[in-house]
This record gives C-alpha cells, sequence and structure tokens, in this order.
C-alpha cells in the first residue's frame, strides 16, 4: 500500500514550520501544505527549498487571517476572514466566482513564492468540501492537474487529538489497501501558533509520533511504501 502523510499548516508559524521539517527528515512525513498569508512563510519556503524531497501542496483558505485578493466580501469588519462557524453559516450562499478569484490569488502567490505549482489542494478547516467551494478547487486542481484531499485520494481523519497513538496510525490503514493519505497536524508550539489555533498543544504529540523509529519499522516490515501526491 502506498501512504502519503501529509502535514497541514506549511507557513502558520515557525514551530510549526520546524515541526514537519523535522517529522520529514527525522520520521515518515512525506507531505506538506501551505498556508501562503501564514505569518512564516517566508520561513517555510527556506526550509522547503534546503528539504526538496518534501512533497508541497496548498492549503487553501477562507478562515485565515486576511484574503489574498482585493474587495473579498466575506470578511469581518477588520478585513480578516470569517471563521468558519460564520462561513459555514453561508456556505450555501457563497459565490463561486469570489471564490475561485480569491484561490487564484492564492495559488498565484504559492508559485511566486515556491518557484513551482503545488503537488495537491486541501484546505484550511476542510472548506473545500462545501459545495461551492468543491466546484471551485476541482476546476483549479484539474487545471493544474494536481490531486484534492477527499476527493481523489482517500483521507483518514481522525488522527487527531487523543487518537494521536502509534497503535490507532496502524490500525487506521487496514481500512484500506491500495492508497491512502493520512492527515496530521505536527509542530512545536510557539506563541504564534498558541494565540492562533485551538488545537496547539497536541500538535507535540502528533510530532513524537511521527518520528517514532518503531512506527517506521512496522510500515517497513508491512512492505508499506511512503510517497509524495506526485508519487
Amino acid at each position: 500500500m502506498k501512504i502519503i502523510v501529509n502535514a497541514d499548516d506549511f507557513g502558520l508559524s515557525e514551530g510549526v514550520n520546524y515541526g514537519i521539517i523535522d517529522t520529514y527528515k527525522y520520521g515518515i512525513l512525506t507531505s506538506t501544505t501551505a498556508l501562503v498569508n501564514g505569518y512564516a512563510i517566508g520561513h517555510a519556503v527556506k526550509l522547503a527549498h534546503e528539504n526538496t524531497g518534501l512533497g508541497i501542496g496548498i492549503h487553501f483558505t477562507l478562515t485565515f487571517r486576511k484574503p489574498v485578493s482585493r474587495n473579498f466580501p466575506y470578511v469581518d469588519k477588520e478585513g480578516n476572514f470569517l471563521k468558519y462557524q460564520e462561513l459555514d453559516a453561508i456556505n450555501s450562499t457563497l459565490d463561486a466566482s469570489i471564490i475561485y478569484e480569491e484561490f487564484q490569488c492564492q495559488l498565484e502567490k504559492f508559485v511566486e513564492l515556491f518557484g513551482f505549482f503545488p503537488d495537491h489542494i486541501d484546505s484550511h478547516h476542510h472548506v473545500h468540501m462545501f459545495p461551492v467551494v468543491k466546484e471551485v478547487v476541482t476546476k483549479i486542481a484539474e487545471s493544474i492537474g494536481v490531486s484534492v484531499r477527499g476527493v481523489d485520494v482517500p483521507v483518514e481523519l481522525d488522527f487527531y487529538d487523543d487518537k494521536v497513538t502509534e497503535s490507532y496510525f496502524i490500525e487506521s490503514l487496514n481500512k484500506f489497501d491500495d492508497i491512502v493519505e493520512i492527515m496530521t497536524h505536527p509542530a512545536y508550539v510557539d506563541n504564534t501558533l498558541f494565540q492562533t489555533s485551538s488545537y496547539s498543544m497536541p500538535r507535540i504529540r502528533e510530532t513524537e509520533v511521527l518520528k517514532s523509529n518503531k512506527l517506521k519499522r512496522h510500515l517497513e516490515k508491512l512492505g508499506h511504501k511512503l510517497v509524495t501526491f506526485e508519487e
């Protein structure tokens, strides 16, 4: 079986970036997705160029910090994206053309920063599973020839919080027999992450599990292949 171990939130903070890079260099992580409007996206780009085997996709967002496009309407009074619950409440009325413009701007910024196109697409808080947003993301993915999380590749979403253990990781693989993405959130918690995300401290445990030699040896013993989306 082919396993993609992907970390979300590359660029959110330096602590997140270091957690992602360490689990790639010393563990089983193969891939990540970048927030182009993250607080530490420049730092993420530097680390990416130093670790060229890491697969890098784009983490589209409609719920984190400010839009990249101009005059984006789905914002609060400070000009920040709406919170997930607020966006969810109006998701059926979202204008696809406006979402498309914003995501195109995020994609262009990704290419400007990294110097290449992303190898896959997912989104912050899974907003790409809203019907209107999913349609837009699918259109963009087709235009650049990449996969979308939960659409083209099955994903195990429960490696999270109290389920972050070596045994649960291994057990979750029994549900699949071809290819699967394991979504993860490794990080070293810094002030930026702690103040920005409600899911912060469990990321330390994720980092430890993903760097586990025992887990890596077990996957090798079973003949599983760790791959990127491009592979």
